[in-house]
């Protein structure tokens, strides 16, 4: 009798574990087409739509690559800023996401990527205070427009100065600036 119970017991828990990763894999695809539906509709529109590494870029939609098109940031600033959304995104998604596939080594190698990111990460917002901290993370981490967190035109230049002073330091600090 208690054998039978156990029996049950593992046939209840893998049946539950199998339903749990058909509903994730669903999940998964339902978001791989919403991905793919909205980079079409923004073709249709017109959008620039740009890919790298794995990564779809909607260019009017990503807010440091509108600020680096409109000459608004230099190209050392952008880079700071790409640097910093990649740590951003390597701790905002897991092992198996599509955010990490330059990631190759599996979770193991994942997990020490993460590690060094995460302390990356906090180097990087340490030098930011307050207004800067914000834009940065608003900006460069998730790809907001300034103006979807600007109040107005004086509260855009603010914000646009902040985060400047702090892609310079980081800039400055990990060494991205253009040489010659």
């Amino acid at each position: 009798m208690a054998k039978l119970n156990v029996l049950e017991r593992r046939t209840r828990d893998r049946l539950i574990r199998l339903e749990a990763f058909q509903k994730a894999k669903e999940e998964a695809e339902a978001v791989a087409t919403g991905i793919d539906e909205s980079v079409r509709l923004a073709a249709d529109r017109g959008e620039q739509i740009e890919t790298a590494k794995g990564r779809i870029t909607i260019k009017s939609r990503d807010g440091l690559r509108l600020l680096f098109d409109a000459y608004k940031i230099t190209e050392e600033e952008y880079r700071a800023g790409q640097h910093y959304r990649q740590c951003f995104e390597t701790l905002q998604s897991s092992p198996r996401s599509n955010l990490n596939r330059e990631q190759q080594g599996g979770t193991g190698q994942f997990q020490e990527v993460r590690a060094f990111r995460a302390m990356r990460l906090s180097e990087m917002e340490g030098m930011a205070k307050g207004r800067q901290l914000t834009a940065l993370r608003l900006c460069a981490g998730e790809g907001r427009p300034l103006r979807h967190f600007s109040k107005g035109g004086a509260d855009h230049a603010l914000n646009l100065k902040a985060l400047r002073v702090v892609l310079v330091l980081i800039a400055d600090r990990y060494k991205l600036r253009l040489v010659g």
